[in-house]
């Protein structure tokens, strides 16, 4: 029902009347009238598009992504499980993707800190600046086999932002070997990894829609 209603709300018109019935396990009704901001709250590509877009994705991936099949744990140590004084500690870097700009040469410090990673001034301020919704250039691309996802690899990249700033992050929504130096990518908040059942979440970088090449499967399905 979620889905049908945010369908029926990428093509609603200010004024209209929608009702969504649901009749699994009893029956419900909602009766919308759709608001004069429909159109302003419109951010995204509508559910139409996406499932224009949709990636085929193998059963046996599926069943490894929602940890109903068990598989070889990696060569390396589990990652260890977040803690939450540190992600409160770095709250703006975590999940606002936050970097500092330096008051004294204007450059950005990713992550953020009171030191300027360019022009090595401190404690002359540094004021909070959001990479989340910027386009980043990948510059370099490692494929990890050792990865702590259920998949055989994943790329790492690192990407400089446009606007000033770098980051290192996994590859989604993309085949490893598609990856490739001056692509252009935006930033995604997903799962890295689970560990004591406890989730870790952090920006992933994803191919932005010029360069996204549909049909091919993904890197990961989190």
């Amino acid at each position: 029902p979620g889905l049908l209603l945010a369908a029926a709300l990428d093509e609603a018109e200010p004024g209209q009347t929608i009702l969504l019935l649901s009749a699994t396990e009893g029956a419900d009704a909602f009766v919308l009238r759709v608001g004069d901001g429909v159109r302003a709250a419109r951010g995204g590509p509508t559910v139409r598009a996406q499932l224009a877009a949709r990636q085929r994705l193998g059963y046996g991936r599926y069943l490894r992504w929602r940890g109903l099949l068990d598989v070889q744990g990696p060569a390396r140590p589990a990652s260890p499980a977040p803690a939450a004084p540190p992600m409160h500690r770095r709250a703006g870097w975590k999940y606002r993707l936050e970097g500092s700009r330096c008051d004294a040469c204007g450059r950005v410090t990713t992550p953020p800190g009171r030191v300027c990673a360019s022009c090595g001034t401190a404690g002359s301020g540094t004021a909070p600046v959001s990479l989340r919704d910027r386009t980043a250039r990948v510059v370099s691309v490692t494929r990890d086999h050792l990865t702590t996802m259920p998949e055989p690899e994943v790329a790492i990249v690192v990407a400089d932002v446009d606007g000033g700033g770098r980051l290192s992050a996994y590859a989604t929504d993309v085949a490893p070997a598609d990856v490739a130096v001056g692509m252009a990518m935006n930033p995604v908040f997903r799962r890295l990894w689970t560990t004591d059942s406890i989730h870790n979440y952090f920006w992933k970088l994803r191919p932005a829609p010029a360069d996204a090449a549909p049909g091919k499967d993904t890197a990961d399905g989190q």
